[in-house]
Parts: C-alpha cells; structure tokens; sequence
C-alpha cells in the first residue's frame, strides 16, 4: 500500500507546487516514469491466470498506454512462451494518463516436473519524456513454480503436537503449513513451525531424504521478525537436561522421520530436541537467556482433507 500512496502524494505535491507559481513547472525525470509494483514475482503453475500490476506517474491527463513484451535473456531455467506462459495483453493502457494498469498472463501446466521455469515481463516503451523503470522495476522476473514437484505429497496444513521440556503444561497443539521450495528440487518450506511472541515472517527450510524417509533442518534458522531490541527467534538443535533448568543449544542440525500411508495420503513427521532460541542481532545464538520453547519432541499430521 505505502509504495502505491508514495506517487499519488508526489502528484498532489507538484501540483500544488504549480498552482502557486505562475512559471511553468518542469517535471523532475524521477516523477515522470512508468515501473512495475515488484521485482519479482513466484506464480503457481497450475494457478491460470493472472494480473501483474504496473503505474505510471506523470502531470498529463491525456490517456497513455504502455508496451510490455517476455524476455529470458540471461535466464538459466527460460520459460517458453506458447508452452509454459501466454502473455494475454502486451499492453497497459492508463486511461488518466497516470495512476495503475494491469497486463494480463496465463501460466500453463505441462503436467510434467521440469522444475521451476522463468521469464522477464519488460516495459519496452513509454510515453514520451516518460522514464522507464524505477528501482530497477522496468522489468519484473516472473517464476514459475513447477506443480508436478516430486515432494508436492508433502504439501498441506499439519496438525503440530509439541511435547515441551518444561512440562506439559507448556505442552500445546498448533497448525503448520507445509509448501515445496521452489528453487531446490529436495527441499520444502515449513511455516508456522510453532508459537512464539514474535511473528513468523520467513518459513524453515527442511530437506528431505526419500531414501532414508528423513526430514533435515539445519540450526540458527531465523524465522521470526526482530524485537525492538533485534533480537530474532531461530530454530535450533538442543540437547536436554545439560543443565537444571535450561537444555544446551547445539550447532547441530535436527533430522526427524517420516511416514507416508499410501492408501490415506497420511503424512506424519516427527522432530526431536529442538525449538525456538533468540539470537543476537549479528546472527550468534544468545546463551544468557532461555529458550522461549524446547521440545523433546514435536509430530506434525498432515490433515487430509
């Protein structure tokens, strides 16, 4: 929201600037531009279709359009156009001369695992005297995210049963969400792991090892946002009752199991001696204060619905 306001406010600002001037007001290249809204985007492949949203800043009120074509330049994984994506409009038009467009793109699903495939949507022209581009966004990298992934099995909301070290009145039951990841063909995303006072914001990483039917985390994963002090929760590998009243971190990873029952689609993971440790703002595990949670064990059920 704040990135669409930011132009708008510019807009009103210069204007008012030029109804209380009677010289002409020259219009600064950095609020006569056109861009994308992101960078970069990742996109389901069975998802359809999909609107990718662009603006353009200008003083003009005369209506404007704005040519957009694909591009894999440079790009090791290329997505094809035709075979992996349509590009529906290679045009956004701005009917107010300003303000936000959309051009349209269908992603196809070959319904065959290539892994993830990409592709540039780019702004190859502009109205005259526009800039384009701002913040490197005249193009936008667009993802797609491969839906025939061997460990889609895995993904889904998980019942997450925490057995706690302190006690079972620390016990508690939550949900996790499991995704695969992208960009690593081994790999899926877990989020919402467990419940600290700090908002998740980055999933955890954890490989899988389908041979020995294993789930591998790494340590010091940070997944929630800082404090006001910047002080972060990780995930980490522990090792309990070191001490009376606290378990000893570890640089350690955790490997769990897991269980597939083929005929329910029953996915059960089962994680020991880990959880949720603060770490320092320069990223070192910080051992002068406790564990917000330590579990000796912890069993994800995937719901099956």
């Amino acid at each position: 929201m704040t990135r669409k306001i930011k132009p708008l406010i510019l807009l009103l600002l210069f204007a008012l600037m030029a109804a209380c001037e009677n010289d002409p007001v020259l219009i600064p290249e950095d609020v006569n531009y056109v861009a994308f809204s992101k960078g970069s985007l990742t996109l389901p492949e069975d998802g359809g279709s999909f609107q990718i949203e662009l603006y353009y800043v200008t003083f003009s009120s005369q209506s404007a359009v704005v040519a957009i074509e694909a591009s894999t330049q440079g790009l090791a994984s290329p997505a094809v156009e035709g075979v992996d994506f349509n590009l529906i409009d290679n045009s956004a038009s701005f009917p107010q001369g300003h303000g936000f467009a959309h051009v349209t793109l269908e992603i196809l699903d070959n319904e065959v695992f290539e892994g993830s495939k990409q592709f540039f949507l780019v702004i190859s022209s502009a109205p005259a005297g526009a800039r384009i581009g701002i913040d490197g966004r005249e193009k936008i990298l667009i993802t797609i995210a491969d839906d025939e992934h061997p460990l889609s099995k895995f993904k889904g909301n998980y019942t997450h049963e925490h057995i706690n070290y302190y006690g079972s009145d620390w016990n508690y039951t939550s949900v996790s969400t499991i995704n695969i990841n992208p960009e690593n063909v081994n790999q899926i995303l877990i989020s919402n792991i467990c419940s600290t006072s700090l908002p998740e914001v980055n999933p955890i990483v954890a490989t899988i090892d389908e041979e020995n039917q294993e789930i591998i985390i790494e340590s010091k994963q940070i997944f929630s946002e800082p404090n006001g002090n910047g002080y972060t929760f990780a995930f980490n590998a522990g090792i309990p009752g070191v001490s009376p009243d606290n378990p000893e971190p570890v640089d350690e990873r955790v490997i769990g199991t897991y269980t597939i029952n083929e005929e329910t689609s029953e996915i059960v993971i089962t994680l020991h001696n880990w959880g949720p440790k603060w770490m320092e703002p320069d990223g070192t595990t910080y051992d002068g204060w406790w564990w917000y949670d330590f579990f000796t064990v912890s069993t994800m059920s995937r719901i099956v619905e």
